[in-house]
This record gives structure tokens, C-alpha cells and sequence, in this order.
């Protein structure tokens, strides 16, 4: 085998390498602890927007997802906050924090969900 085959092989290897390493770098991180208060303010704050009564539960998919706002969102809506890029964190709703807040976490890939 000539030496730039060789090195075409290893070249190859080192770029499917961090291919890879990136892309498993980029999953984000589940977390399963309790919400900070802050969390858990913001959360109550938008359920009682959707909901015209408290005692009406709501379906709300059982993992949030990460924000990836673009320069629209920071030129519109999110003017003045930070770009810094964020945590890739996303975080399961359910147990006690789904029952408090009268919500129903469910898989949104459940196929033919309905409202109970």
C-alpha cells in the first residue's frame, strides 16, 4: 500500500472519529431532579396562561426541549438577552411536579393521543 493511500486512511479515520465525537457531543443531558423555584414559577405561570380554570389538567409533552433561538429571536423578542451559548439540558415533567400542576406528561410521539 503506497504511504498516501495510507495517509488518505488514516486522514479518513481521524474525520470519522470526530464526526462521530461530535455528534455524540451534541445529545443533550436528561435531567430528572426537581425544578429550581424559578423553574417551577415560570412553568406555573405558563400552564395558567393555557388553561381558563386550575382544575382543567393539560397534556404537556414529558421532556422539554432545548431553545436554539436564531438572530431573529434576538433581534425581536429576546433583544437584550445574553448569546452565550446555553446547557444542552432538557428536563422530564411528571411525577409530582405533573400532579401539582394538574398536568398529564405524556410521550408526544404517542400516536392517536387524545385528551382525557
Amino acid at each position: 500500500m503506497s504511504a498516501m493511500r495510507v495517509t488518505g486512511w488514516i486522514g479518513g479515520l481521524f474525520l470519522l472519529h470526530g464526526v462521530c465525537f461530535g455528534l455524540l457531543a451534541q445529545q443533550p443531558t436528561v435531567v430528572n431532579s426537581s425544578f429550581t423555584r424559578q423553574q417551577t414559577a415560570v412553568y406555573q405561570a405558563f400552564f395558567s396562561q393555557n388553561r381558563k380554570d386550575d382544575s382543567v389538567w393539560l397534556n404537556v409533552a414529558d421532556q422539554t426541549f432545548i431553545l436554539q433561538p436564531d438572530d431573529g429571536d434576538y433581534s425581536g423578542c429576546m433583544h437584550g438577552f445574553s448569546k452565550s451559548e446555553q446547557p444542552l439540558l432538557v428536563h422530564r415533567l411528571g411525577g409530582d411536579f405533573a400532579r401539582t400542576n394538574h398536568i398529564h406528561a405524556v410521550d408526544p410521539k404517542t400516536p392517536g393521543l387524545k385528551t382525557p
